[in-house]
């Protein structure tokens, strides 16, 4: 790695560039190294096929969508999701309710969604899928999808990734309300 450098370093210093356009020149593998993408698969690609067996969606699927239309429960129309028998002894403007109304909204998952959950999940799962056969892709897939509930559970309970959620969608809250127009 260091000889790269070096030799990449020799190659700038002959081009006889000024020397902020040399320190940028310098600086560019660097910040490409900082701007990586997560691998996706490409039509025809084994990965492809295993993507739309795990998840039961196409990776496209979402090419056209510009808004997600599927509606959520909220607090302004929940009697759309929850049936009139049920609230008929619940107050409904109760905090605790509200509560629960939201929390229903933050765990339920649109189509739209469900299909960005999983595409993040399996560019993740990529990198280990690369110097596999077809037949080990398939067999990693095939143990991971079928791990036994106690191992499930036992996840569920000891990871931080609900807390790490939040804490993400209350950064991005926070920094949209920071950088908001206002006139």
């Amino acid at each position: 790695m260091q000889k790269s450098l070096d030799d990449y370093k020799n190659a700038v210093n002959q081009l006889n560039l000024s020397s902020s356009d040399r320190k940028k020149m310098l600086a560019l593998p660097f910040y490409l190294s900082k701007r990586q993408q997560a691998p996706e698969p490409r039509r025809g690609q084994f990965e492809m096929t295993l993507f739309e067996e795990m998840y039961g969606m196409n990776w496209f699927d979402d090419a056209l969508i510009k808004e997600d239309t599927e509606e959520k429960i909220t607090e302004f129309n929940y009697e759309k999701f929850i049936h009139p028998e049920l609230l008929k002894d619940v107050d409904t403007k109760s905090p605790e309710f509200l509560e629960k109304i939201r929390l229903m909204n933050f765990m339920s998952k649109t189509k739209y969604e469900r299909l960005q959950e999983a595409k993040q999940k399996f560019s993740t799962l990529m990198p280990l899928l690369k110097g596999l056969s077809e037949k080990e892709q398939r067999s990693l897939v095939h143990l991971l999808q079928n791990k036994n509930d106690e191992d499930r559970i036992l996840n569920a309970v000891t990871s931080n990734e609900l807390k790490t959620k939040l804490a993400q969608i209350s950064e991005q809250e926070n920094f949209a309300i920071k950088n908001r127009y206002r006139h």
